[in-house]
């Protein structure tokens, strides 16, 4: 099984056939061989393999090919790198080279440096205009369980994190109700409870959260304790979050 392979050559007709280390311009497989993440430079006749991947002088130059061809290895395991900017430029990956590291999270830049942060463009279709990445991605983080003690009310905080969304589009995380619980072992004995953002009382169905790409909102909730229960007891309810992307309202 041969892995990351650079084919040096103008016409890849074949398979590859080799190690890790640049191979002559035509090569073929003796049958016994299976390959894969290996590449060559696209000149216009360029292999079919599906596995011999075409790429062009400036995806060389950049470090793209190194990156790739490196892959998972370690920092003490470098089997390809390159050097990318300074007078030892290097167009091409080579055995033993510089390490290179690509940019995250939008994946289009690569330095002998530690990764750099590097935010998707991305266009009102979702898409980064750079790496055409469909890039609508959020964390949101809701609590999985609130206990209202005997003597006092509760706080849980929503989150969002990591909101990358187009630019005409918002991130919203809805309550819906009912606010109740219902006595342990019974099914209609029920408390009604109050959920608070700051000193406005929520109803089913209000927003709790929005976001705009980039942003990280920590909404805390204040769960109030029914002032008064028909009986004493345990009391258990569900209270459901609704998170969703659209267009932002006014």
């Amino acid at each position: 099984m041969l892995t990351r392979v650079l084919v040096n050559g103008a016409d890849v007709t074949g398979s590859v056939h080799g190690g890790y280390y640049t191979l002559p311009a035509q090569i073929y497989a003796d049958g016994s061989c299976y390959h894969s993440n290996c590449y060559c430079l696209a000149n216009g006749s360029d292999s079919t393999d599906k596995d011999i991947i075409a790429k062009t002088q400036a995806q060389f130059a950049s470090g793209e090919v190194a990156y790739l061809l490196q892959g998972t290895r370690t920092d003490t395991t470098i089997v390809w790198g390159q050097t990318l900017t300074g007078p030892n430029k290097q167009n091409y990956p080579v055995l033993r080279g510089e390490k290179v590291y690509r940019s995250t999270p939008c994946p289009t830049d690569y330095s002998n440096g530690e990764s750099k942060n590097k935010l998707h463009n991305i266009g009102t279709d979702g898409y980064c205009t750079v790496c055409k990445e469909l890039c609508i991605a959020y964390t949101v983080t809701i609590p999985a369980t609130v206990e209202l003690g005997n003597a006092a009310n509760a706080t849980a905080t929503i989150s969002a994190e990591n909101v990358t969304l187009p630019t005409d589009k918002t991130l919203k995380v809805t309550v819906n109700g009912p606010f109740t619980a219902t006595l342990v072992g019974t099914t209609d004995v029920t408390a009604h409870y109050t959920i608070k953002n700051g000193s406005t009382a929520l109803e089913s169905g209000d927003p709790v959260l929005t976001a705009k790409s980039g942003e990280s909102p920590k909404i805390p909730l204040t769960f109030v304790k029914p002032d008064a229960a028909p009986y004493a007891g345990s009391y258990t309810g569900t209270v459901t979050f609704e998170v969703s992307v659209g267009s932002p309202t006014t």
